[in-house]
C-alpha cells in the first residue's frame, strides 16, 4: 500500500509540474497575443490541461480513499490478531483446566517481580535474578534424591544464562 501511495504521489507531482508548465507557457502566449483570435486556441489548451489535471486529481483522490479504506481494514485485522495473540499467550502461561499458572507463567511472574525491583547495598543498585531447578519426585526416589536432582538443574539454569527455571 505504501508503494501505491508513493507511486500515486509521484504521478501527482509529475502531473502538477506539467500543468504548471503549461499554464506558464500559455500565460506568456496570452501576454504576446495581439487579438482575441490568438487567445482562443490558448484558452482551449488551458481548458484541456485543466481537465486533465482535474481528472488526475480525482484519480489520485479515489486511489487514496481506497488506500485509506484498506488501511482501516488492516488496522482492524491487526487489532484482532493482537487480541488472539494475547489470548494464546495467556493460555501458554496458565493451566487450561485450573487457570493456575503453569511453569512458564510462574517463571515470568517470579523472572517480573524480582527483576523489576532494585535493591541497594550502600550506594550501589543490585538487580536480583531468579534461577530454579524443578524436579518431580519419582515413586522409588527419596526426598534428598529429588532435591539433589532439582539442585543440579538449578545450577545448570544459572550457567545457561541465569534468570530461568529448568526442570528435570
Amino acid at each position: 500500500m505504501l508503494a501505491i501511495f508513493i507511486d500515486r504521489m509521484s504521478q501527482m507531482t509529475e502531473s502538477t509540474g506539467a500543468y504548471h508548465g503549461k499554464l506558464e507557457e500559455n500565460a506568456r502566449r496570452i501576454e504576446q497575443a495581439k487579438s482575441i483570435r490568438e487567445i482562443t486556441p490558448v484558452l482551449k489548451e488551458v481548458m484541456g490541461a485543466t481537465r486533465t489535471m482535474a481528472h488526475d486529481s480525482l484519480t489520485a483522490r479515489d486511489t487514496l480513499r481506497g488506500l485509506h479504506v484498506k488501511t482501516q481494514a488492516n488496522e482492524l485485522e491487526l487489532a484482532k490478531l493482537h487480541q488472539e495473540l494475547d489470548r494464546a499467550s495467556a493460555l501458554a502461561r496458565h493451566n487450561a483446566l485450573t487457570g493456575a499458572l503453569n511453569r512458564k507463567g510462574l517463571e515470568e511472574a517470579l523472572q517480573r517481580e524480582l527483576t523489576k525491583r532494585f535493591f541497594m547495598t550502600g550506594s550501589e543498585k543490585i538487580l536480583i535474578t531468579f534461577s530454579a531447578g524443578v524436579a518431580q519426585l519419582d515413586v522409588d526416589e527419596t526426598g534428598p534424591q529429588v532435591i539433589r536432582r532439582a539442585d543440579q538443574v538449578m545450577y545448570l539454569a544459572k550457567r545457561s544464562g541465569k534468570n530461568r527455571v529448568l526442570g528435570t
